[in-house]
């Protein structure tokens, strides 16, 4: 996000928790404020240190300063605090009751559905009787999109965001499930490969006019199934971005988004699998081919009714968490990839980094330091 923007100069103060975090070496980081955190018993004193900080640079800003969020805790800070924090910042957020449904995954599905939403069918994990409804093979996953993480390693056998089972007495017998249903929801799980993994992505203006957008795609997640991303692209697909907009119109969705998708290799349908209503990683990629979401959000919240931006770009980079997508290689060593195809894939690719750029080394160089450090110790 913060290169995203300084790639059209625009400066950045970072809000963090960490002092040493590696964003504050970046040359686009012309400061730094330290916080609380975000997690609900810091964050009453988070925002009177906002607020704060608000104070204390007005004399030096012409206007309120747009405030960027890039995780589901900071969404939801700023959602709880909304009216405060926009008297010293400008955001635009989607309405409480839409923002609730995309944070908890089991109303998604209700407000999807009713929106005309192609959505898997879904249950929630202690509901036996419409878990018997659902078609094997099934997917879990996390009912919310904010304190779930302990599932990765017990649920989801390490790393995973989700996990597919291949029958309901199968799940049933699982003791992780069985102490987890509460808190997941069981879907029925849509056959394809990384690749069919799709998103869209863009901002909508306060009136609901689409400013800017683009679509991508995954080429490698670790782990390879519910994992993150580690290898992805942009692309052209019309159907994908005809349905992304069809369903931020039947949503209301305001502000930046990305709306995730995956295509049915069973008969080349598309279903939705969630939105998101926050920055990410996928925006610097989209912003060094020419559609930089961050800045289309700077220049609307900044300079009033922005005009449009044309999403018009040509596929030409792709962006890469080298470590992951090792550990990606690693996990499907032995099968169709190889470790010279593997080197092919991204030598022969133009790439951008999760950590390193050339034009802005110094993260990445505090990361491989530290990295050492923590080695040799």
């Amino acid at each position: 996000m913060i290169r995203s923007l300084g790639l059209a100069n625009v400066p950045s103060i970072v809000i963090t928790t960490e002092p040493d975090d590696i964003k504050l070496r970046s040359r686009y980081a012309h400061g730094y404020y330290l916080v609380e955190g975000f997690a609900a018993e810091k964050a009453e004193k988070t925002c009177a240190q906002l607020v704060e900080l608000a104070r204390r640079l007005r004399p030096f800003v012409s206007g309120r300063m747009p405030l960027f969020y890039g995780t589901d805790a900071q969404l939801a800070f700023v959602h709880r605090f909304r009216d405060v924090l926009s008297e010293g910042y400008l955001f635009l957020l989607n309405s409480d009751e839409l923002a609730h449904a995309l944070w908890d995954k089991e109303l998604f599905f209700d407000v999807a559905r009713r929106a005309g939403v192609p959505v898997p069918r879904t249950a929630r994990g202690d509901d036996l009787d419409e878990l018997s409804r659902l078609r094997a093979p099934l997917l879990v996953k996390p009912r919310t999109k904010i304190d779930w993480k302990h599932l990765r390693n017990t649920l989801f056998l390490g790393g995973a965001k989700a996990r597919v089972f291949g029958a309901l007495e199968e799940l049933l017998q699982d003791p992780h499930f069985t102490a987890a249903r509460g808190s997941v929801l069981v879907q029925e799980h849509i056959p394809g490969t990384v690749r069919d993994l799709y998103s869209f992505h863009g901002f909508v203006d306060r009136e609901g006019s689409l400013l800017s957008h683009y679509v991508g795609r995954k080429i490698r997640t670790y782990p390879e199934r519910a994992g993150e991303s580690s290898f992805i692209e942009l692309v052209h697909d019309d159907r994908v971005a005809e349905l992304g907009m069809r369903v931020a119109a039947a949503l209301g969705v305001r502000g930046v988004f990305k709306i995730d998708v995956i295509r049915d290799e069973r008969d080349g349908s598309f279903q939705v699998l969630e939105v998101n209503a926050r920055y990410n990683l996928w925006n610097y990629l989209g912003a060094v081919h020419g559609v930089n979401l961050p800045l289309v959000a700077y220049e609307y919240l900044v300079h009033g009714a922005a005009p449009r931006r044309p999403s018009t770009y040509r596929p030409r980079y792709r962006w890469l968490h080298f470590y992951r997508d090792y550990k990606a290689y690693r996990e499907r060593d032995g099968g169709p990839m190889g470790l010279a195809t593997w080197a092919a894939s991204i030598a022969t690719s133009r790439n951008v980094y999760e950590s390193f750029a050339w034009t802005d080394p110094q993260p990445f160089g505090a990361w491989a330091v530290d990295a050492l450090r923590r080695k040799l110790l």
